[in-house]
């Protein structure tokens, strides 16, 4: 396994982790229970503040709604490099060549 390859699983592998221990906390103990009546309180008065100021247009949504709306939005802006892109950056890194730093 090459060192990139094993930063990457180490990263994901952490993260899991991480995620599980927070779920458990959340869904398996009381003191879970009470964050998440504690989160949505605070959800509740949040909500009303952000729609008041118009940067969410439902106060009603959930949070999941309100993610799920976001990531969706942020997936849509994302566009795979076209034939122009590439080319542009093929001419960067040509150029980059042939200005190679030779030392003071």
């Amino acid at each position: 396994m090459s060192a990139d390859n094993q930063g990457s699983f180490l990263t994901g592998f952490s993260l899991g982790l991480f995620a599980g221990a927070a779920g458990f906390f959340l869904f398996a103990t009381q003191d879970g229970r009470k964050t998440q009546k504690r989160l949505a309180a605070e959800w509740a008065q949040a909500k009303d503040k952000l729609a008041a100021e118009g940067l969410i247009e439902d106060p009603e949504a959930s949070f999941k709604e309100l993610l799920l709306t976001w990531f969706e939005d942020s997936s849509k802006t994302q566009k795979p490099l076209g034939k122009k892109k590439r080319s542009e950056k093929k001419k960067i890194k040509t150029a980059a060549k042939k200005l190679k730093f030779k030392g003071v």
